[in-house]
C-alpha cells in the first residue's frame, strides 16, 4: 500500500516475542490499544509475514464488542531496514513494546506509547512526548484509554485472574477507573474518575 505524502499515520511496532504463543495476553493488549487509538490516525502494523496468521487470531477477538470506529489498521509485512526506519520516523505516533524503538523515538522527542510487560510494572502503559502532538483528542484517548488498561490489569492480577481473563483481552465491556483504592475504604467505590459504557464514553 501507497501512502500519500499529507496522510498522518501511527506505527504499531512490537517485540517479536510478543507474537508467540505464549504471549497472547500482551498482543490482545496491543491489538486492543491501537484498533481504539485508529478512530483518529489510521496505523500501519510492522510484522513478519510468518506471524500474520497470530495476529489475524488475535483480532478476531479483540474486535468481536468493539465499537467499529477505525481510520483502518495496515499489515507492513517484512519491510526492509531501512523502509522501517522511514516509516517509523515519520510517524505522528508510535506504539511498541520494543525497547529499541522505545528509545529511538525519544532520542527525537517523538510521541510513543511503550508497552512495558517485562518489567511487572503496574503502570505497564507509559505515553512520552504527547505534548508533541497537534490532536487533543487523541492525547486525551491515549491517557484515558491507557490509565483504563493499566487499572483493568492490576485489578485482574490483584484477585489472581490475570492469566485466565486477561486485560480487555475479548471485548470492552462497562468498566470504571476510580479516583482512590476501594481495598483502602471500601467508600472510594462511589469516586469514579472514568466510566466507558459499552467501550464508549458516556456524555457528561
Amino acid at each position: 500500500m501507497i501512502l500519500r505524502s499529507n496522510e498522518p499515520y501511527a506505527v504499531i511496532a512490537l517485540d517479536e516475542r510478543d507474537f508467540g504463543p505464549h504471549r497472547r495476553h500482551e498482543l490482545s493488549i496491543s491489538l486492543t490499544l491501537a484498533f481504539l487509538l485508529s478512530a483518529r490516525l489510521r496505523f500501519h502494523f510492522l510484522m513478519k509475514d510468518d506471524v500474520s496468521r497470530e495476529v489475524d487470531r488475535a483480532f478476531d477477538q479483540v474486535l468481536k464488542d468493539l465499537p467499529m470506529e477505525s481510520k483502518g489498521i495496515a499489515y507492513r509485512k517484512d519491510l526492509r531496514c531501512d523502509g522501517k526506519i522511514r516509516l517509523l520516523e515519520e510517524a505522528k505516533l508510535v506504539v511498541t513494546s520494543d525497547l529499541q524503538i522505545q528509545k529511538r523515538m525519544d532520542a527525537g522527542s517523538s510521541p510513543n506509547i511503550f508497552l512495558d510487560f517485562n518489567s511487572g510494572r503496574s503502570q505497564f502503559i507509559r505515553w512520552r512526548f504527547l505534548e508533541n502532538l497537534e490532536d487533543d483528542i487523541l492525547k486525551q484517548q491515549i491517557i484515558v484509554y491507557s490509565k483504563l488498561i493499566n487499572t483493568v490489569r492490576d485489578a485482574a492480577q490483584y484477585l489472581g485472574l490475570l492469566g485466565r481473563l486477561g486485560a480487555i483481552e475479548r471485548k470492552i465491556a462497562d468498566l470504571i477507573s476510580l479516583e482512590a483504592d476501594p481495598s483502602v475504604n471500601a467508600e472510594n467505590t462511589r469516586r469514579t474518575a472514568v466510566a466507558v459504557v459499552g467501550g464508549k464514553f458516556p456524555p457528561k
